[in-house]
């Protein structure tokens, strides 16, 4: 399983690695991106861009301010070979163009996040997908993560309280996708899963 990690520091989200990958079967992806932190310093803009190493060459540039910063805080277990992580307190890292559109996710029949995240402020997004999903923290102050549908604004979610101060895994799943592009409608199954790689699998039931 591919990983997205992210982190926070009251204020900074930080981030290790992204995925997102359609889900087109259930046996196989076509993954997007999945960006890899080597750095533990330093801003994305003084690198120049965070590298795509998905295949798919979809790497990340500076969208807003310095695109963001690397630091040294990583999960403690054995969990990913990079040494730094990311934080977009300062910046905003993108891929450009947008790659995935609601007529993609419909067509693979779903897509997949995955995130490592620790700490973070109110309602910050640790992951987004043209504002049509997402994963981000909840509650101001924060207190747990979420993932959610919000293509057009219809806000259908599913979250889970954690200890902010920790490291989480999570992942966030749509599949069985319909999509009423008159009503502006994406409909879907959502599944949260939070901590799978511990051995903790949690489904979260969805709320809306």
């Amino acid at each position: 399983m591919k990983r997205i990690i992210t982190a926070n520091n009251q204020r900074w989200l930080f981030a290790l690695a992204g995925l997102i990958a359609l889900n087109v079967t259930a046996s196989a992806q076509t993954v997007f991106f999945e960006y890899a932190f080597t750095q533990t310093a330093g801003t994305v803009q003084d690198i120049g861009s965070v590298p795509d190493i998905g295949g798919a060459g979809n790497h990340g540039t500076a969208l807003t301010g310095d695109g963001g910063f690397f630091s040294d805080d990583v999960p403690d277990e054995d969990v990913y070979n990079d040494p730094g992580s990311y934080s977009g307190g300062s910046g905003i890292l993108s891929t450009t163009p947008t790659i995935i559109t609601v007529a993609d996710i419909v067509a693979a029949n779903g897509i997949t996040l995955e995130a490592w995240a620790k700490n973070g402020g109110a309602v910050q997004k640790v992951i987004s997908v043209g504002n049509i999903v997402e994963l981000s923290t909840v509650g101001n102050p924060a207190w747990g993560y979420q993932f959610e549908n919000n293509y057009a604004g219809s806000r259908s979610y599913v979250r889970a309280e954690v200890d902010m101060g920790l490291w989480h895994h999570m992942v966030g799943v749509l599949d069985d996708v319909t999509w009423d592009e008159g009503s502006s409608v994406l409909s879907a199954n959502m599944y949260f899963y939070r901590d799978p790689q511990f051995g903790e699998v949690r489904e979260i039931p969805k709320s809306s």
